[in-house]
């Protein structure tokens, strides 16, 4: 009975590491319902987003400053992405977003999105600028979104990886 008890718990156990990670993206935008949609079925069933061990879970939330300052000091998103009208010195704090220098080319190179880091004496570049018709063409008003990492994400390089995908 015991060694049964002990074999169902390694069971247990084994089927609990197999289970998917899931990249939580918080999309701030203001979308109607039928984009929203296109939005959520477009990044959750995209296959080139998505790995055999990583699920993605989008979030669509209106653009409400408050909203953000929230999800942000509840540790929720391991992706941001947010309309620039919500991007304020705040939001662009150094001290709680991961660097993104490596991962930005040329053409996403935007000096709002760059902070001084007190700490390490220098400036990096904490925000990438997406825009609707490279990501979702079928969304006829265009928005320009900016995606941020923050620092207390579980995976940074898991979230890296998403955002350099949608640059491709």
């Amino acid at each position: 009975m015991k060694l049964t008890s002990v074999l169902c718990l390694c069971m247990i156990g084994l089927f609990g590491c197999s289970e998917q990670d899931v990249q939580h993206v918080l999309l701030f935008t203001e979308l109607d319902h039928i984009s929203q949609e296109e939005v959520i079925e477009a990044w959750t069933n995209d296959r080139s987003l998505q790995t055999p061990v990583v699920d993605l879970n989008v979030e669509i939330i209106p653009p409400v400053y408050e909203r953000l300052i929230m999800e942000i000091a509840a540790h929720n998103g391991d992706l941001l992405i947010i309309d620039t009208a919500l991007l304020t010195p705040t939001i662009l704090d150094p001290e709680g977003l991961v660097p993104l220098d490596e991962i930005v080319n040329q053409e996403q190179l935007t000096e709002s999105f760059t902070a001084y880091h007190k700490v390490e004496n220098t400036n990096h570049i904490y925000g990438i600028q997406l825009l609707t018709e490279d990501l979702i063409p079928s969304i006829k008003e265009p928005k320009e979104w900016v995606a941020l990492i923050p620092i207390y994400v579980n995976d940074v390089n898991q979230s890296k990886q998403l955002l350099v995908s949608w640059l491709e």
